[in-house]
């Protein structure tokens, strides 16, 4: 068995640990290039607090700063196109391409050292990484899998936030495993067949492909039973090729496609027994702007699946701290093939840790 030993969910000096171990070589994930799909293109990040923005450099995505340098302001929210970054409290100025001041009113010279720190990024399919990994290399044998993830022709729509109050192992988990999905997901589960699903394995990663249920003819909810409705239509009436396509990018990056959807999540650790969740929707041009039903309809289940899956966190994490207190270690086996994700993804975690 490779189950991470509970103190790890709960510890204040093991999430230290895991932070300066794990996280620090592991891939960050900032965003997606079609956030900024034009030259002189900015977005910030929210979920920095807009303490970074990402910036559109001739077609060739950069991370820079987004504080200024004079008394610490952010400067830019939200997104648009410029070709400088100005902070509106005394007009400090910079180029946003290499980051220097390139103004400060009423500095007879321009303060020296004052330029923002630009870091470039590693890019897949368009997911845009800070890392000292090659993510293509740790990436290269998925194989057509990775056909599944294409976002020719897709435009980003909108980011949800959410924090919550367990360990973020937890959430990463409970995505990793199929086992719950008929039992606990009444909606996704005569969506997606779980019997039929195919893994692909690598060691920063694994990846899924399950097809639809019963050709979309049994919903299991009322808002699964509009959705089916919606992409039946958008796909004239044909059953799509795959229900769903999930890939886990250790230690903390998910990336999920449905039909006519791809979903991009992140799972941000804040504390021990906290963490915040990044998600974000990407449609392709004939759906986003012409069809907001299928938009809407498509978010309205995904939310009603992810509480479900809320719920399923709280109670495993209000368990584990249970047996936590009591000192009692206590594990149940694997079911395989629905949890072979599950345990890939703990095999991960004992190599990486145990190894640093």
């Amino acid at each position: 068995m490779n189950f991470p030993k509970l103190f790890t969910y709960f510890d204040k000096e093991y999430f230290s640990f895991e932070q300066e171990t794990l996280f620090k070589k592991s891939p960050q994930y900032f965003g997606h290039k079609l956030m900024c799909p034009m030259p002189n293109d900015y977005h910030s990040i929210e979920w920095l607090n807009h303490a970074k923005l990402l910036y559109n450099k001739n077609n060739q995505l950069q991370l820079v700063d987004n504080i200024c340098k004079h008394r610490q302001a952010i400067m830019l929210k939200g997104k648009g196109n410029s070709h400088n970054i100005v902070c509106d409290l005394h007009r400090w100025t910079y180029n946003p391409v290499n980051g220097q001041l390139i103004g400060a009113p009423m500095f007879d010279q321009l303060p020296a050292c004052k330029n923002l720190e630009i870091d470039p990024l590693q890019e897949w399919k368009g997911l845009l990484f800070k890392s000292d990994r090659d993510i293509n290399q740790d990436l290269a044998n998925i194989g057509q899998y990775a056909n599944h993830i294409n976002f020719e022709n897709f435009q980003y729509s909108n980011t949800i936030i959410t924090d919550y109050d367990f360990n973020w192992k937890t959430f990463i988990e409970v995505y990793a495993e199929d086992y719950h999905v008929d039992p606990f997901h009444p909606g996704l589960g005569n969506f997606v067949d779980c019997k039929g699903l195919k893994w692909q394995f690598g060691d920063w990663y694994h990846f899924q492909v399950v097809p639809t249920k019963n050709a979309l003819n049994k919903p299991g909810s009322k808002l699964y039973q509009d959705w089916h409705k919606k992409v039946l239509e958008a796909h004239v009436g044909v059953d799509p090729d795959f229900g769903a396509v999930w890939m886990t990018l250790y230690p903390n990056i998910m990336i999920e496609c449905y039909p006519k959807t791809i979903v991009i999540s992140v799972a941000v650790p804040t504390a021990p027994e906290k963490c915040r969740v990044i998600t974000e929707f990407y449609y392709p041009d004939e759906i986003l702007g012409f069809d907001e039903e299928y938009v809407e309809l498509q978010q309205q289940v995904y939310l009603e699946t992810a509480k479900e899956d809320d719920e399923i966190c709280y109670r495993m994490h209000e368990g584990r701290r249970t047996l936590y207190n009591a000192g009692n270690e206590s594990y149940g086996p694997y079911q395989l093939p629905t949890e072979e994700g599950l345990m890939h993804f703990h095999k991960f975690l004992v190599r990486e840790t145990i190894s640093a």
